[in-house]
């Protein structure tokens, strides 16, 4: 009988232990990393589901969709204002009914009338982004369903008519539908930056989301933001002065500012976008 040696045995087996405890570890250590992973995944999954594509992708296509449809109505208002008091080729009558068929297009008839379908289910999830950046969504509703209730009522049109001129009342409408089309391409820009922000994030716990909102970029961007709010309430502001002096600065004012700052990123771009 072939006799064993212990001390064979034995380190036969420690070597095996070894062996199998390694193997262990590194089977533990891939498992932690992939649960890591995954709850990543899940988190950023979780971020996107319930900030963005139920917040704030809506409220923007929503925003985009009303004023897209404010650009037409003043589009199709200097139309026939023109046809009427410049070319003379139809009637007043007949230019009161076409206003009344525009006004009756459903996005128009919900944007003046304040019901913001479009957007109202998905608004209040902007809160969570700050207090600036709901305010503006909120003010440049306000701004497009006031510019287009005055756009297509015959009433207003009739007695602007009566105080300056058609000429002049076709050109203000040309001039609002490009600040509309200016506003809509600014917040596009911004709502933008702020959803690449977000996602070129790697949260690894709700904490790393939340502390997003307290970094410097962050409070750069809700100044831009508070800036842009700022901009449009001047504007609003001179729109209801009698003084065509204080209109035309308003306008040329956040015109200018938004074309400046258009296409500046708050979150890399450093420089001054203060109003003058």
């Amino acid at each position: 009988m072939t006799e064993i040696d212990v001390n064979i045995l034995l380190n036969t087996i420690l070597g095996g232990v070894i062996a199998i405890s390694g193997s262990l570890a590194v089977a533990g250590l891939y498992i932690r990393n992939q649960n890591k992973n995954q709850r990543r995944r899940r988190l950023q999954e979780l971020v996107r589901q319930t900030y963005f594509e139920e917040g704030v992708l809506p409220v923007l296509a929503g925003l985009s969709e009303y004023g897209t449809n404010t650009v037409f109505a003043l589009a199709d208002t200097r139309m026939w204002l023109g046809r009427c008091f410049q070319l003379k080729d139809i009637s007043v009558d007949l230019l009161e009914a076409r206003l009344g068929e525009i006004s009756k297009r459903p996005l128009i008839m919900d944007l003046v009338n304040h019901n913001f379908v479009s957007v109202l289910k998905w608004l209040p999830t902007l809160q969570r982004f700050g207090t600036p950046l709901y305010v503006s969504i909120k003010r440049t509703l306000q701004f497009y369903s006031s510019l287009t209730s005055d756009a297509i009522s015959f009433t207003v049109l009739e007695k602007s008519i009566k105080g300056s001129s058609a000429d002049e009342v076709i050109r203000s409408l040309g001039a609002i539908a490009q600040i509309i089309d200016l506003t809509l391409v600014y917040l596009e820009k911004r709502f933008t930056n702020l959803r690449d922000h977000f996602w070129q994030q790697d949260f690894e716990n709700y904490s790393d989301f939340a502390e997003v909102f307290s970094s410097i970029e962050y409070r750069r961007f809700l100044s831009v933001i508070d800036e842009y709010v700022k901009g449009l309430t001047q504007l609003m502001d001179a729109m209801m002065s009698a003084n065509s002096d204080d209109r035309a600065k308003a306008t040329l004012s956040f015109s200018k500012w938004l074309g400046e700052t258009v296409d500046h990123n708050p979150f890399e771009d450093k420089e001054k976008t203060k109003l003058s």
